[in-house]
């Protein structure tokens, strides 16, 4: 990184880590940067999200690029630091009190140009779809083997959810072609005033927005008049006319990966990441609180995928 002449360095702070990359806040003589670091450039998708970032600046709702390179067999990519609070510190109120504010994110969304390299909708479907936490390095198994809950949540419940989306993926017409954020959050979606900004695009794949879109409203926790509003205003700003049926299948497409993905996630962060379990499990545990109206409007969760909600909430209490 010493090609970069960014000024003398005044303070590192940590600020978060994935499978394959640690993110640092860095203060210089000349501002703040974000400097994401990883010895996994196979998998990092560190430039990937590099080429997104410099082909849409236009756009206006993801940071500046700086660099990107590879050094000593440590990868590195640099970007201005947007001063602007997430929407985990700035409260979700801060998104869904701005009338505009996620109709325009999503319309500029919609006009991301794609890169090279950037997965397809499917395989990042199949991600999830496909998760076995088991077989994945470096995770923790013999804890979850020795488990019981755990053991049950991944041999039941998580395997029921994956095989009714292998179903269902085939229903949803997913031929859209347009470059999609893939993980927007509370962490990942920035806001200042009407604007929002996202952060993070490591996750992003070819398809359609809308499945971004409809997955948002499990991380916000708005209610479906909001959301009906929202894709509403989306669909008008890109001058075209909603397909209801299609909406339908999406709509219930979303809900069922939504479930899949808490999931995943949280296994993944738990016993791969090994974070600090009791504030991934109260995490999970707002995510069920907060959607499980919308997930107990699904057919057979009663039954079915009900103990997943009650094994998270009676983890924190």
């Amino acid at each position: 990184m010493h090609n970069h002449d960014l000024g003398n360095v005044l303070k590192v702070d940590f600020i978060d880590a994935n499978l394959n990359n640690d993110v640092f806040s860095v203060e210089t003589e000349i501002g703040k940067f974000c400097v994401k670091l990883s010895l996994d450039s196979e998998s990092s998708n560190l430039q990937k999200e590099f080429k997104i970032l410099q082909k849409n600046i236009g756009q206006k709702i993801s940071t500046f690029p700086i660099a990107y390179g590879i050094e000593n067999s440590v990868e590195y990519s640099i970007a201005a630091m947007l001063q602007m609070p997430n929407v985990m510190s700035a409260g979700v109120l801060s998104v869904v009190d701005q009338e505009h504010a996620l109709p325009f994110f999503f319309k500029q969304l919609n006009g991301f140009a794609p890169v090279e390299g950037v997965e397809s909708v499917s395989e990042y479907l199949d991600s999830y779809i496909d998760f076995d936490i088991l077989k994945v390095p470096d995770a923790e198994t013999d804890w979850i083997k020795n488990h019981g809950q755990i053991r049950r949540l991944i041999s039941e419940e998580i395997l029921y959810l994956q095989n009714i989306l292998r179903s269902k993926k085939n229903l949803v017409d997913f031929s859209s072609q347009n470059l999609c954020h893939g993980n927007l959050n509370q962490s990942t979606l920035l806001i200042l005033g009407d604007y929002i900004h996202a952060i993070n695009w490591e996750n992003a794949y070819i398809g359609d927005p809308l499945l971004d879109l409809l997955s948002v409203r499990y991380e916000l926790f708005f209610s479906e008049k909001f959301e009906d509003s929202l894709i509403k205003k989306y669909y008008e700003s890109i001058n075209q006319s909603i397909n209801e049926p299609r909406l339908h299948r999406m709509r219930m497409f979303a809900r069922y990966f939504n479930l899949l993905k808490i999931m995943v996630d949280y296994l993944t962060e738990v016993y791969v990441l090994k974070a600090y379990k009791k504030n991934k499990i109260l995490n999970c545990a707002i995510k069920f609180s907060k959607n499980y109206d919308s997930f107990y409007q699904l057919p057979s969760f009663d039954k079915k995928l009900k103990p997943i909600a009650e094994f998270f909430v009676s983890s924190v209490i």
